[in-house]
């Protein structure tokens, strides 16, 4: 069982790197001169918050019997709604962190470092509140310092508790700007936009040939409908993650941003 994983891993490694799928992202479905290819869940690989697709396509892969995905129209009814109704979700989410949060943020200091830090991640250490990922490291010459502090967009739980949470805020020894107050909402209606009319034209492009054979083998029932999926919400949530970024709104120039990433199926 170990090795046939192992396997899939390879085959399918070796199918990212090699599809036509890549070229073809990069001439005709762009974002602001960004092929949105690297932000599919193709290129993600999550097989461990999300296994189900990695499960079947690892039993393709070793000729054992995989239910096909779900291609009903009704699915594809539930995806457009799932989406509206993100995207109703983001704007209201982005209007309440705009009149209820604030940015601590002394722009007369230049700042040096950016720690960008899931609000999640800061605790109670010792007397003061900081990301526990870091440690004590932005404390360092805390005045050239400051924490991007990104909410989650569409976690709406920050707002059960919004004076604990703005508290919490509060005691952060060093400067902090929140994430999520810098987006536009032109930008949102201009991302959901463009990704929909894009979805469309990958629709007609995947009609013209399988782009999903892999070592010989049809991937296409699990594959297609798991890229197709990419286009409700996945997409758009790491486009509008990108025009977030404060630091192009802000007249200082930061020398380092540390960033917090995870990496999947590597």
């Amino acid at each position: 069982m170990k090795n046939n994983f192992k396997k899939t891993k390879k085959y399918y490694l070796n199918w990212l790197e090699k599809t036509q799928l890549r070229s073809i992202f990069s001439k005709n479905m762009i974002f602001d001169n960004f092929s949105i290819w690297w932000i599919t869940k193709l290129v993600d690989k999550d097989n461990i918050l999300d296994n189900n697709w990695y499960l079947k396509l690892n039993g393709i892969l070793n000729n054992q019997k995989v239910e096909p995905g779900n291609k009903n129209v009704f699915s594809n009814i539930i995806l457009i709604f799932r989406l509206i109704k993100k995207f109703i979700a983001i704007i209201i989410f982005v209007t309440l962190v705009k009149i209820f949060f604030h940015d601590k943020y002394n722009s007369k200091i230049k700042k040096n470092n950016c720690f960008h830090s899931q609000f999640k991640h800061i605790v109670k250490m010792g007397k003061i509140y900081s990301d526990h990922q870091y440690s004590y490291a932005p404390l360092q010459n805390k005045m050239k310092n400051f924490f991007l502090v990104d909410l989650s967009n569409n976690d709406f739980k920050i707002f059960f508790n919004l004076f604990k949470n703005k508290n919490k805020l509060s005691q952060i020894p060093l400067d902090y700007c929140i994430l999520n107050k810098y987006i536009y909402y032109r930008d949102i209606i201009k991302v959901y936009f463009t990704i929909f009319v894009l979805f469309f034209k990958l629709v007609f492009i995947l009609r013209k040939k399988n782009y999903f054979l892999i070592n010989n083998k049809d991937c296409s029932s699990i594959l297609k409908p798991f890229l197709l999926e990419s286009f409700f919400g996945n997409i758009q949530d790491s486009l509008i993650n990108a025009l977030e970024s404060i630091l192009e709104r802000k007249e200082e120039c930061v020398s380092n941003i540390l960033l917090q990433t995870t990496t999947l199926l590597e």
